[in-house]
């Protein structure tokens, strides 16, 4: 697999630095390989509460949409939240993104 031994790279220790600021303890990066879900490597997982945060590279990822990818994780009970590379640059606008996705996805554990 090509994930495997794989080192966050600027981008990914930019957005789990973050994720480490304002959601303390929730997320980890398994974007290494450490966790293959039917054959796809998420980036960050809360485990807990069955989410996955993608990073995606506006060069790598440019033109992909990111429906396949949430459906693939969707089939398998996890919810699933792109972060584009270039979201990275404005924080406040990305932290609002993140939290609402994390007490959605909290409510829908609760039902």
């Amino acid at each position: 697999m090509k994930a495997a031994h794989k080192s966050p790279n600027k981008k990914e220790k930019l957005l789990g630095s973050l994720l480490d600021e304002w959601f303390p303890n929730r997320f980890k990066f398994v974007g290494n390989g450490k966790l293959i879900l039917d054959g796809k490597c998420p980036d960050f997982i809360d485990e807990k509460n069955r989410l996955l945060i993608e990073l995606y590279g506006d060069w790598w990822h440019k033109g992909e949409t990111e429906e396949p990818r949430i459906n693939h994780f969707k089939k398998l009970n996890y919810d699933t939240l792109v972060v584009w590379e270039h979201e990275l640059e404005y924080p406040k606008i990305l932290y609002n993104k993140i939290k609402e996705f994390v007490e959605k996805g909290i409510l829908n554990d609760m039902e």
